[in-house]
């Protein structure tokens, strides 16, 4: 009977305190990528184009030709992933409002085992355009060192899709 009322007690003072539940994003992050996956797997150029936030649509210049190396490079349908974070950042300046949010997985296919690391643009009240995957970059897993998650290049300085192997990128 003590630890019954104990417990309503606790619980009581715990829902009076303004304890919440705090989002950490990582129901997003795993949305986003599966959505991602489905994309280039089902090869869906236009797609995989539409997830990323339209500010980065319309300020990269060679962007259909990114997302077209990276249907090339990643192949084989999604058999599972690993997540690492997210890591979720948030800034308030005034009224404006901006939340990213950054992860990496460990996506395997039939056909290979890749490293993706993802930013997302959650929220931004002054420019709407800038939400959605802002930069995505991607290895093939024995390029990469698997003892650390991986985070790409300049992750939060970057915009676009990069394929971190330089085999992709020569003609």
């Amino acid at each position: 009977m003590k630890k019954g009322l104990i417990l309503v007690l606790l619980l009581a003072v715990l829902s009076l305190s303004g304890c919440r539940y705090i989002d950490t994003g990582s129901d997003l992050a795993d949305q986003t990528l599966e959505q991602l996956i489905h994309a280039v797997e089902a090869r869906d150029a236009a797609a995989v184009k539409s997830m990323f936030a339209p500010a980065v649509i319309d300020d990269t210049d060679s962007m259909d030709q990114q997302v077209s190396k990276l249907l090339d490079f990643c192949t084989g349908g999604m058999t599972g992933y690993v997540r690492y974070g997210p890591s979720t950042h948030m800034s308030r300046c005034g009224t404006v409002r901006t939340k990213y949010l950054q992860a990496s997985f460990d996506l395997t296919t039939t056909e290979g085992d890749y490293r993706i690391a993802l930013r997302i643009c959650v929220t931004d009240s002054e420019n709407p355009k800038n939400v959605g995957i802002t930069s995505m970059h991607i290895i093939r897993r024995e390029n990469s060192d698997p003892s650390h998650a991986y985070w790409g290049t300049n992750l939060d300085q970057t915009v676009g899709i990069f394929i971190e192997d330089p085999a992709v990128w020569t003609d």
